[in-house]
C-alpha cells in the first residue's frame, strides 16, 4: 500500500508550511531517497509529512521508498555439492512513492500616484492623496487585496502569488 499522497502534485506557497497527513498510515515506513527540489525543508513525523519553502525554493519531485535501492534486484543462490551455499536475497522493487511539489512565488504591488501632467509626485498644500483606496483583482475578477496610499501618495500590497492583477 502506498501513502495517500503518492503520485500527487501539490502547490506550496513560498514561506508557508504545508502538512500532508497520510490517511493510509504507511508514510512512517518511508525514507526520502531523492529530492530534486531546492530550498524546501522536508521533515517527517510519523505519518505526517511537513514541507516548507524558503524564498529560493524551486519546484521538483521528492521520492520516498521503504527499501534502499541497494536491496532491490534479482536474488542469487549459489549452491554446489560439498560446498558452502551462498545466497544474496533481493526484493523485486523498493515500493517507492513520489510527490511533485510546485513552488508558488510571492511578490508585491507597489503604487505611486503621480501628477497627470508632469508624471511626478506633485505636493499640494490644498489637498492630499493620502487614503486613496484601490482594490486588487486577479484574472478571475476576484478581489484579493487592497492598496491605500500614504501621505506620500505611495502604497504597497501584502504578499501576493505571482500572477496577473489589476487595480480598480
Amino acid at each position: 500500500m502506498q501513502p495517500s499522497w503518492d503520485n500527487k502534485e501539490i502547490n506550496l506557497i513560498e514561506g508557508e508550511e504545508l502538512i500532508l497527513e497520510d490517511t493510509n498510515n504507511v508514510a512512517s515506513l518511508l525514507n526520502i531517497t531523492s529530492n530534486t527540489t531546492t530550498g524546501i525543508e522536508v521533515s517527517k513525523e510519523g505519518n505526517k509529512l511537513k514541507l516548507k519553502a524558503n524564498k529560493e525554493a524551486k519546484s521538483g519531485t521528492i521520492t520516498f521508498s521503504k527499501v534502499a535501492n541497494e536491496f532491490v534486484g534479482t536474488s542469487v543462490i549459489y549452491n554446489k555439492e560439498e560446498r558452502q551455499s551462498l545466497v544474496d536475497f533481493r526484493l523485486p522493487d523498493n515500493d517507492s512513492a513520489q510527490l511533485k511539489v510546485n513552488v508558488q512565488k510571492l511578490g508585491k504591488i507597489e503604487l505611486s500616484k503621480v501628477g497627470q501632467e508632469f508624471g511626478v509626485h506633485m505636493p499640494n498644500d490644498n489637498y492630499s492623496l493620502q487614503g486613496a483606496t484601490y482594490g486588487i483583482y486577479d484574472s478571475t475578477d476576484a478581489r484579493v487585496g487592497k492598496l491605500v496610499t500614504d501621505e506620500f501618495s505611495k502604497a504597497t500590497s501584502a504578499p501576493l502569488i505571482l500572477g496577473d492583477y489589476y487595480l480598480l
